[in-house]
């Protein structure tokens, strides 16, 4: 007997890789130009350029923008996995169950391969 179990959302991973692009995206601009004025050799406190502290604190503002939605987003993900909608239970008969092929698994490549091992056991044999 096999049950299949159908929920709100059957497969959250998508909803997760969509929280964190939607987390991220905001602030690259930010990370870009924070990077462009990262020195190795710049001590802490120092002052950056000119007019560098307001962009950085600007774009800072915007990098935010992003969490709110995509904690949404990954929350919709992970209770809709949660919420059952049906449950389905199903018998199977052994002579419903087809064996896999073995030319329906293996590649081109993989087929010629295995023959020339089998021919090398035959002659060796």
């Amino acid at each position: 007997m096999v049950v299949e179990q159908n929920y709100l959302i059957n497969n959250s991973e998508p909803w997760y890789i969509w929280s964190t692009i939607i987390m991220i995206l905001p602030a690259v601009p930010w990370l870009k130009e924070k990077q462009k004025y990262e020195d190795p050799n710049r001590k802490m406190g120092d002052p950056y350029p000119t007019g560098v502290e307001e962009r950085l604190k600007e774009l800072g503002r915007f990098a935010t923008i992003g969490i709110k939605p995509s904690i949404v987003i990954g929350l919709i993900g992970f209770i809709g996995s949660l919420i059952k909608l049906s449950e389905k239970k199903y018998i199977i008969v052994h002579s419903m169950i087809q064996e896999p092929k073995l030319s329906d698994i293996l590649s081109k490549d993989e087929k010629a391969s295995l023959i020339l091992v089998f021919n090398t056991l035959l002659n060796d044999g």
